[in-house]
Parts: structure tokens; C-alpha cells; sequence
């Protein structure tokens, strides 16, 4: 008895973790993926409804262990929570820190994590979270130019790309007809290193002005 009521507890406890409700893209239904806890995806989560504290996500394979390892898995997960998603998305960032070849320089690898965690809100969402009317507002800023372009460009991604002007600039025929594509984690990780090499470098030089001069 006493085993019965410990099982059924731990049932009921997990049960959101162990949500299979079907979710999909907001503006791409062909993108699918399942409710579940932000702390258990192993993919991107996007900002469209679910049920209790579960959130969309879009799962995507994960990288191999990263080698050489630029920021360990202990700090990090020390920093950002000891989560079966912060050990997923660890793999992208030093795979990330080792393509754009600032593995063993500790001010540009802490300029490039900074910069993602505060884009994803510490790595809790890919998708800025908000209704088409609440981003209505930005239908005629960052380069948008049509009706609904604000929610559908919304911020997205590690470096937080935002607008139909730097969506553009991706050169991505991809994201442009899917833009929640900007938010997987590929092609999150892939738009960071092109905005870091591109634009980026010469900040993360050790100063207070090119830090903050980063966003």
C-alpha cells in the first residue's frame, strides 16, 4: 500500500515532465514539437502556449562532447542550473567557442556566453515570449515594413536577432519563409558565430567600453 501511494505521488509529480501534448509553430505549423519542461528540452523552446509551466519544444539531435572543452560543464552548469538542458545547450556554446577560435581567450568566450544567456533569458527560452498585439508596436521598427512583421521578426535566438532588416541579412531563404527556424538551435548557434566574426571581435578586447559596446 504504503509503495503504491510512493509511486502514485512520483507519477503525479512528474507528470508535467512527461507531457506529450503536441505543439507547433506559431507562424509554421509544419514545425512540431511537444509541451514539456523548459529544464528537460533538448532543442528549442518556443513562446506558444501550453498547458501548466511546460513551454513548446522543438527537439533537435545533440552535438558530440566538445573538444577541446572551453567552459566545463561543472562551471556551467554552476552558473545556469544543473538541468538536463543546460548540459544539451553547453554542447552548442563550446562547440561555438571552438569554431570561432576563442576557446583560450576568457574575456571574448565570457563576452560570447553572456551575450546568449541574456538573449535566451539564461537559456530558458529561444523565442521572445509575446502576442502578435503586443509586438504590433514594432511593425515599423527594426526594419520591419508590414503588418505583423513585429511578432513574426521577433527576437530570437543566442544573439537575439530581431527585424525583417537582420533577418534579411542572414541570407537565409530558410528563415526568411520560416522565421521560428532562427530560433533551432543549429542555426541559433551558426547566426552567433557569423555576428561574432563579422562584427564582434575586435570588441571583446578586456575593456569596459567594448564590452558594454557588444549590444
Amino acid at each position: 500500500m504504503k509503495f503504491s501511494l510512493l509511486l502514485l505521488t512520483l507519477l503525479t509529480c512528474l507528470a508535467p515532465a512527461l507531457s506529450q501534448t503536441p505543439c507547433e509553430g506559431k507562424y509554421d505549423t509544419r514545425i512540431k514539437g511537444n509541451c514539456s519542461l523548459k529544464s528537460l528540452c533538448e532543442g528549442a523552446l518556443l513562446s506558444v502556449d501550453c498547458s501548466d509551466e511546460n513551454s513548446c519544444c522543438i527537439q533537435r539531435p545533440p552535438l558530440p562532447n566538445p573538444s577541446p572543452v572551453c567552459i566545463s560543464i561543472t562551471n556551467f552548469k554552476n552558473l545556469y542550473g544543473d538541468t538536463v538542458r543546460t548540459g544539451y545547450i553547453h554542447r552548442y556554446l563550446n562547440k561555438a567557442l571552438n569554431d570561432i577560435n576563442v576557446c583560450q581567450n576568457c574575456v571574448a568566450s565570457a563576452a560570447f556566453l553572456a551575450i546568449a544567456a541574456t538573449m535566451t533569458n539564461e537559456f530558458t527560452t529561444d523565442d521572445a515570449i509575446g502576442t502578435d498585439a503586443q509586438f504590433s508596436a514594432d511593425d515599423n521598427k527594426y526594419g520591419n515594413t508590414q503588418p505583423g512583421d513585429g511578432g513574426r521578426f521577433r527576437r530570437r535566438g543566442y544573439f537575439g536577432i530581431r527585424g525583417r532588416k537582420m533577418y534579411e541579412s542572414l541570407l537565409d531563404p530558410e528563415i526568411m519563409e520560416s522565421p521560428e527556424k532562427a530560433a533551432m538551435p543549429d542555426k541559433a548557434i551558426n547566426i552567433a558565430k557569423t555576428k561574432w566574426t563579422s562584427s564582434m571581435t575586435k570588441l571583446a578586447d578586456g575593456t569596459m567600453y567594448g564590452f558594454s559596446m557588444l549590444w
